[in-house]
Formats: structure tokens, C-alpha cells, sequence
């Protein structure tokens, strides 16, 4: 709700609005030291006779600067409603200037937080100036590896410093020179003797030995190579003996079945 939409319900207001009263009860939860919010939500809920009266009248109390005030706004209209109704009797006095005065604290109280609003955007926009001038100072347009000598200091006398980089014209002379050189790989000649690579290269089959290559074994009912798969892991891996210590037995005692 903005402060034009409360300014309107406050001059509109009426205590036996249900709607109203769950307006002003989101005001308060929201402003919880908002006086003149807190007095009208705590007008309806005496006049809707609601639960929690005796609670936020202690909260209204304390946030009032006028208590006398505060009652007077409360229990103005009591004893008309209390007493039975006359014809001819005219409407309780100062009634209509305890309205007005509450419209006028509720005003006040919004221009108030305006104000405050402002100074505060203000104050905010005046802080943000000098760091947007120190964002501009960032050099741009700079490699990764410049980027990351200048983040060592984050000074522009350093970055000013800093031994200037090849320019993209170097770059193509780079590339035009390789280009006008042609370099080839020479050709091998016919006389080189060839070697066979492979019988140089050493291969092992104990060092592709695994425990489920071992259980393959066991299931294909192949017992001599599970029982020397289970001794090369157990060389592998020492930590694990007794575990293949068991496997061997058993493998061994399906042997004899």
C-alpha cells in the first residue's frame, strides 16, 4: 500500500471494515512503529470486538506521543453507543476534530517519510559517485596475463609500466613469414632400417589381474588360473591376504567336489 492509497483510507475510514482492518493489520506488520496505522487498526478492532485489542493497545500505547489523545480516539463514540438513542440528540462533540486531527498526524507522518526517503537516495547516490570514478579507471581491452600482473597491485602506474605486448600487425607479419618460408618435415629416407617398436615394449599379464577376473574363473569353473589370480592379487594388494587366503580355500575344497 502507498502512502496515497493510506492517505485515502484514512480519510474514508470506517471501524466496521473487515477489509480495512486486514489492510491496516499488513501496514502494521510491515511499519511496526507506524503511529497512525496502529491507531486506526487498533479503532477497529475495538469496535469488530476482535481478540486482540488488549495486545495492540499496549503496542499503540507505547508509540503514541499523546496517550490522552489516543483514548479520546478510541472511546469517543462509547458512551453514545452505550446509552440508548434519543431522537433529538446531537452527535457526540469533538468527534469530527479527533478524526481530522488523526488525518493530519497520519499526513504528517507521511511527509515525514518522504522526506527521509529522499535524504536517504540522496545520500546513497553521493556515496556511489566516487566508486563509479574508480571503475572507469580500469584499464580495458587487456590480455589474461596482463590483466593478471595489473591485479597483483590494481594500480594504473603498474599497468603503466608493464612491457608493452606484440599489436595484431606483428602477429600477421608473424604468420605471413611462416607462410613465405613454407618449413616441411624432410621425408624419411629408404636406407633408415625399420625397427619393430613392439618387441621392445614389455608386457605383463599379472598387472591386468582384478578380482572379477578372478571371479570369472570361479564361475567358468576354471580353478587353476582363479587360483593363481587369486595368488597375484594377493601379492598386489598385501593389505587384502586373508580375504584371497579364504578364496584359495574355497577354491581348493571345490576342487576335491
Amino acid at each position: 500500500m502507498t502512502s496515497v492509497e493510506f492517505s485515502a483510507l484514512s480519510k474514508k475510514f470506517d471501524a466496521l471494515s473487515e477489509e480495512q482492518r486486514m489492510s491496516l493489520e499488513k501496514i502494521t506488520y510491515r511499519y511496526p512503529y507506524f503511529q497512525a496505522a496502529y491507531a486506526l487498526y487498533l479503532k477497529t478492532l475495538k469496535e469488530q470486538e476482535k481478540f486482540n485489542f488488549d495486545l495492540i493497545l499496549k503496542k499503540t500505547s507505547i508509540i503514541s506521543p499523546d496517550r490522552s489523545r489516543l483514548y479520546q480516539w478510541i472511546y469517543d463514540n462509547q458512551t453514545s453507543e452505550t446509552t440508548p438513542q434519543k431522537p433529538a440528540e446531537k452527535p457526540v462533540p469533538n468527534s469530527d476534530d479527533t478524526i481530522k486531527k488523526v488525518v493530519e498526524t497520519i499526513e504528517e507522518t507521511i511527509e515525514v517519510d518522504q522526506s527521509l526517503e529522499e535524504k536517504e537516495i540522496k545520500e546513497e547516490i553521493t556515496e556511489e559517485k566516487p566508486v563509479a570514478t574508480e571503475v572507469q579507471k580500469i584499464p580495458t581491452n587487456l590480455s589474461f596475463l596482463r590483466w593478471l600482473e595489473w591485479s597483483k597491485s590494481n594500480t594504473i602506474e603498474d599497468f603503466e609500466n608493464l612491457p608493452p605486448t606484440s599489436s595484431f600487425e606483428d602477429k600477421i607479419e608473424l604468420i605471413d613469414t611462416f607462410i613465405k618460408n613454407n618449413p616441411k618435415i624432410p621425408p624419411v629416407s629408404p636406407n633408415v632400417p625399420k625397427q619393430n617398436l613392439s618387441k621392445k615394449i614389455k608386457f605383463n599379464k599379472e598387472e591386468l589381474m582384478t578380482e572379477t577376473l578372478a571371479k570369472v574363473y570361479v564361475k567358468q569353473q576354471k580353478f587353476k588360473k582363479a587360483l593363481l589370480a587369486y595368488k597375484i592379487l594377493s601379492l598386489k594388494y598385501p593389505e587384502k591376504n586373508s580375504f584371497f587366503a579364504d578364496q584359495i580355500k574355497a577354491i581348493k575344497e571345490l576342487q576335491k567336489k
